[in-house]
């Protein structure tokens, strides 16, 4: 058995990665701007790039995907905690 390691994709790679991912997906073309706005939310994780890459609305899937995290986190990690860091000037 062979171990292979992947790593995340610096920005100007996710980039380029998710514009032929979503032209691999026929979906329509957006701007360059969305792409950038895209990849800094998900970032160089291609299991995000290509779920994003599919989506009818780019942004929407990765806004919700960060919902869908930061609600994992704080599930572990308990709201009160957060809460308390957050609120410190």
């Amino acid at each position: 058995m062979q171990v292979l390691s992947v790593t995340d994709l610096n920005h100007s790679e996710a980039t380029h990665a998710l514009l032929r991912l979503r032209r691999d997906a026929n979906k329509p073309s957006v701007s360059q701007d969305t792409i950038d706005d895209v990849v800094s939310i998900v970032g160089g994780r291609l299991s995000y790039l290509n779920r994003v890459a599919r989506a009818k609305d780019m942004k929407g899937m990765a806004k919700h995907m960060l919902d869908v995290e930061k609600g994992w986190i704080l599930s572990q990690i308990g709201t009160s905690l957060v809460t308390t860091v957050s609120c410190k000037p």
